[in-house]
């Protein structure tokens, strides 16, 4: 508790209430030291009761911090009960038996499930299922958590599993309850073993809506053609009909839109940029030429889509990663097709890496972008055209140095990656994507911000002190300051940074 705020409390303007025996000295979070002036018991109270607890009188002018205990006592933070979660130690194996012969026309289909097909929407679901529950706890209901296109079969037969156990049960109707960790499994695209659950279950569904044996069909927004993945005309046509936004909330709106089509758009984030700034704090919003320059761009962009090809777990991945001065580029390549986009612009901190790091950085992003798509695949093959990013991954993560490489090594565990040097002029999606990214970039938040400094000061295991010494120290030597320059600029011809020319991979500055 701060000084200030203990006087405005108490009135104890000469702290004479205080416990100056106890002056010890706190860290807080990022390293830097708190100093006390000592401790006092105070009570905290609620509308439940009240609750005494000693606080630590600080000189610095910051917020209260509340304890673990305390909160608890309050009711401010509880604790859930303990799950006993059992898991099997191996996954059944079922063979499936062959799908019968589907209907070969939507006639015949509607011939044969003719009892299933209605325009009544009434459906009659003869299952019940109760849980007894606290009265006074409202019901909770979780968004569904997307599964990873490699492991959906894994986990699809462990819930046949459970439930052939009869451990959990099948639900066909909406329940006021929903757990987040539940997954639905994906249908196993047997048409017979559907229209059949129809039929048991009573379900009706609208004749009109059948599309039955048809090359193209529109979905979520998209066109799913023998080609590829597109994006749907309707929504195409959407964008390119829509007015120059005059006001945030339109332009919002409009970046949302083109936003959902960012799979289909590998330079949007470029030529977006100019739109983007207007989202900024503290700038006025006054449409020029330049932003409307950029949104008739990106309603070209949108016209010319490129056809992406269909992910197919079966298949080998690639993923082409690629760092700039400024950006990172990534996509999913599987024959030789793209199967999806992305790039970001680096944050201020992330500019002032290493090459070697801001290399494997674009790795990480990648790996992360595209999750869905690589978790749990046997081998992901990695293409970079930085060649000494070969040995690093093949190293043992403690055998590394840099501490900032160690943490994104870590990242990476979770993923099969086999790294292959490609030289650039090979890889020209994911570097046509780092380096057409614009210079500026939304600031990263406040707690980024603190989580970089508390890392820093873990790695330098130096006190702030020491640490502000070593700044002033640097930044009144004319070598170390010729070598900033050179890391920012990437320009090392300079003949005073000839020694530093050899390690000029492992240099960064702050």
């Amino acid at each position: 508790m701060p000084v200030a705020l203990y006087i405005q409390l108490t009135g104890d303007k000469h702290l004479q209430k205080v416990d100056r025996s106890n002056c010890s000295s706190l860290q807080a979070f990022g390293g830097n030291d708190v100093h006390t002036k000592g401790t006092v018991k105070l009570n905290l109270e609620d509308v439940s009761g009240s609750h005494q607890a000693v606080f630590h009188v600080t000189e610095a002018d910051d917020d209260p911090i509340l304890g673990l205990s305390s909160s608890v006592s309050l009711g401010l933070v509880s604790f859930g009960n303990k799950v006993d979660v059992r898991q099997s130690s191996h996954l059944v194996s079922s063979l499936v038996p062959l799908m019968q012969t589907c209907p070969s026309s939507k006639e015949e289909v509607y011939q044969c499930y003719k009892d299933v097909f209605s325009d009544d929407k009434v459906c009659d679901f003869n299952v019940y299922h109760h849980v007894k529950v606290d009265t006074n706890v409202h019901p909770v209901i979780h968004a569904q958590r997307r599964v990873p296109e490699p492991i959906r079969p894994a986990v699809k037969a462990k819930l046949d599993e459970l439930v052939a156990k009869k451990v959990i049960e099948t639900v066909s109707e909406a329940t006021d309850w929903v757990r987040s960790l539940v997954v639905v499994p994906k249908k196993d695209g047997n048409f017979r073993a559907l229209m059949e659950h129809c039929r048991r279950k009573k379900i009706k569904v609208n004749r009109d809506k059948l599309q039955y044996k048809v090359p193209e069909v529109s979905y979520m927004g998209h066109r799913l053609t023998p080609q590829g993945m597109e994006p749907d005309p309707n929504k195409i046509s959407g964008i390119v009909n829509m007015p120059a936004p005059g006001d945030l909330t339109h332009l919002r709106g409009f970046l949302c839109t083109v936003n959902f089509l960012a799979r289909y758009l590998p330079k949007l984030a470029t030529v977006s940029e100019p739109l983007r700034q207007l989202l900024k704090k503290n700038v006025p919003y006054v449409w020029s030429d330049a932003h409307e320059k950029s949104f008739n761009v990106v309603k070209e962009l949108v016209t010319r889509a490129p056809i992406l090809r269909y992910y197919d777990p079966r298949i080998d991945v690639v993923l082409q990663c690629d760092a700039s001065q400024y950006g990172l580029g990534a996509a999913l390549i599987q024959d030789g097709k793209p199967v999806a986009y992305a790039s970001r612009a680096m944050t201020s901190t992330e500019k002032n890496y290493a090459q070697i790091e801001k290399e494997l950085l674009a790795i990480v992003f990648a790996t992360q972008r595209f999750d869905q798509y690589i978790y749990g695949l046997s081998a992901v093959e990695v293409h970079t055209d930085h060649k000494p990013l070969e040995a690093i991954l093949r190293k043992s993560i403690n055998d590394s140095a840099n501490r900032r490489i160690q943490r994104m090594l870590l990242r990476l565990q979770r993923y099969n990656l086999c790294v292959k040097y490609v030289p650039g002029r090979e890889l020209w999606i994911a570097d046509t994507l780092s380096r057409q990214l614009p210079c500026p970039r939304v600031k990263p938040g406040a707690f980024a911000i603190k989580l970089a400094e508390h890392e820093l000061a873990i790695d330098l295991a130096v006190t702030a002190e020491c640490l502000q010494e070593y700044r002033t120290t640097s930044s009144q030597d004319s070598e170390l300051q010729a070598v900033v320059v050179a890391i920012r600029s990437g320009d090392w011809s300079m003949p005073a940074v000839a020694e530093y020319t050899p390690v000029k991979s492992e240099l960064s500055t702050d």
